[in-house]
């Protein structure tokens, strides 16, 4: 089907809207506000598909079907999204820190080590070196849990160095 067949079946749909409301409520002042709005509506979202439409390298809305995923952002695993939230809000609390992020960046340490060096996190000093003195204060397997889990944990350029450090290995 042609897209003029399609501009022509949607206004056709619109005036019989229009119709129908005026109709309905028998105020023909409520309804043509109404048609109004439906039409402002109706031509936004055909003036933002022209423009996508204009310039395929733009990041494609929400409400776009065909874009497949969240506007403007990569396809995330479930795990990634959940990793990030957990960096975000885990590290501000000295608790949190040990009981949740720790184990999350002592397992991704622990893979890398393993599958890229053959190296064990717990038993190798090579895996100390590796890491540098500021990951290996937080994963070590002796590392005592804090006094205070309210207290202050990790700041967010420790914890981006860390990081860094793991994708590093």
């Amino acid at each position: 089907m042609s897209r003029m067949v399609v501009a022509y079946a949607a206004v056709a749909a619109a005036v019989t809207a229009l119709f129908v409301v005026v109709q309905a409520v028998g105020s023909a002042p409520i309804a043509a506000w109404a048609y109004a709005l439906v039409i402002a509506a109706l031509a936004l979202h055909l003036l933002v598909r022209l423009l996508l439409a204009a310039q395929p390298g733009l990041p494609r809305p929400t409400w776009d079907k065909r874009s497949g995923r969240t506007a403007g952002l990569p396809a995330r695993s479930a795990r990634l999204v959940e990793l990030e939230r957990l960096l975000v809000f885990g590290s501000g609390q000295a608790g949190e820190l040990h009981t949740r992020v720790r184990p999350a960046l002592r397992d991704i340490a622990t893979q890398r080590l393993d599958d890229r060096r053959g190296l064990d996190l717990d038993h190798s000093p090579e895996a100390r070196v590796l890491l540098g003195d500021e990951a290996w204060e937080l994963l070590r397997p002796d590392r005592p849990r804090p006094e205070h889990r309210a207290a202050r944990g990790i700041s967010e350029a420790a914890l981006a160095r860390i990081v860094d450090r793991l994708e590093a290995l």
